[in-house]
């Protein structure tokens, strides 16, 4: 027993890792890709999120970007700060060269305000850089607020997977939206989508 703990600790702790790594390497290829745009980079939600423990320590998750936009100003604390909902987001088409979204699209309740979300994030930058957890996460499985699994298939198509119902969509970057048919083929193949949907949604 105390070697399977042992185990799950390990493996947890590669998982965290892992994602301060891809968070790192994400929002520094951000930065680098707005800037040889000539742009500037938008980061929607903050870098202090809502997690008391970077608080505490004094600890961003990433950096503030050239303007953080979000809904609490205090995940913002100390960044050049505009008031915005990522549905909805108070720039001008293709103003940033890129835009950082991190552990956000997963707080969304439904697959229609993730499209709203996603079509924004496309509309507002030349780039758009996400990360999300995985189902290898304990945290991501654990945290109440997280309504969503959401995994990014290429630069403007993701996955996205109701927890309540279990109902699977692809999402693309213009706002559509479909179910999949094909549960197995969509959540676990890495490589290729066979597109077997029903009718795109808006």
């Amino acid at each position: 027993m105390n070697a399977l703990l042992t185990i799950f600790l390990v493996q947890q702790g590669l998982v965290a890792l892992r994602g301060e790594m891809e968070r790192r390497n994400k929002y520094a290829t951000a930065v680098t890709t707005a800037r040889h745009a000539r742009k500037p980079v938008l980061v929607v939600g903050g870098p202090w999120g809502t997690s008391p423990v970077r608080k505490l320590f004094g600890v961003r998750a990433h950096g503030c970007g050239d303007i953080c936009s979000d809904v609490d100003p205090m995940a913002c604390a100390g960044c050049s700060f505009v008031p915005g909902d990522i549905r909805a987001l108070p720039f001008t088409d293709k103003q940033f060269g890129a835009v950082f979204c991190s552990h956000v699209l997963e707080h969304m309740d439904n697959v229609q305000d993730v499209a709203h979300a996603w079509k924004e994030l496309h509309r507002v930058a030349d780039s758009v850089f996400v990360l999300v957890p995985g189902k290898d996460s304990l945290g991501g499985w654990l945290a109440p607020d997280h309504h969503l699994w959401v995994k990014e298939v290429s630069t403007t198509t993701i996955i996205v997977e109701e927890r309540p119902t279990g109902n699977i969509y692809l999402v693309y970057s213009d706002g559509r939206y479909a179910p999949t048919q094909d549960r197995e083929n969509v959540t676990m193949r890495r490589h290729g989508i066979r597109r077997s949907v029903a009718t795109f949604r808006d």
